[in-house]
């Protein structure tokens, strides 16, 4: 008995330790927003409601007229708005859109994943979108 016991907190020290070391890699804050250019693709989850999708996000690079911003373009799945772009500034080593019905918060993690927290202050929803970096 006293065996199969510690056989069992040894399995779940392995399971926690295991799934610990899947979670992302720490924020990374570049000095300009060139590291967020690129195809990236994942997945959609709102913290308030039951929705949740794909998500694939293009982000070009910014002119010489605005350094500082970026504009990037969306499109969604099982969503309120299927797509949409428009335009983030760079600020902290994240880009930010922040509107009277929308705020979003792109946040590097590594080289190659992306988190964006969003708030829909018109329908009263947040959550989070995953991405990776599209391989070309």
């Amino acid at each position: 008995m006293k065996r199969k016991v510690l056989f069992l907190a040894t399995l779940a020290l392995v399971i926690t330790l295991t799934g610990a070391c899947a979670t992302l890699p720490p924020q990374t804050r570049p000095t300009d927003p060139v590291s967020f250019v690129g195809k990236w693709v994942g997945s959609w989850q709102s913290m308030v409601r039951t929705g949740y999708g794909d998500v694939k996000v293009t982000i070009e690079r910014p002119t010489s007229e605005k350094p500082q911003y970026v504009v990037f373009h969306v499109s969604l799945t099982n969503a309120v708005v299927p797509g949409f772009s428009d335009e983030a500034r760079f600020e902290n080593g994240e880009l930010i859109v922040d509107r009277p019905t929308l705020r979003l918060e792109f946040q590097l993690r590594g080289n190659d994943q992306l988190v964006i927290n969003y708030e829909n202050r018109r329908i009263g929803d947040r959550g989070t979108w995953s991405l990776a970096k599209k391989k070309d």
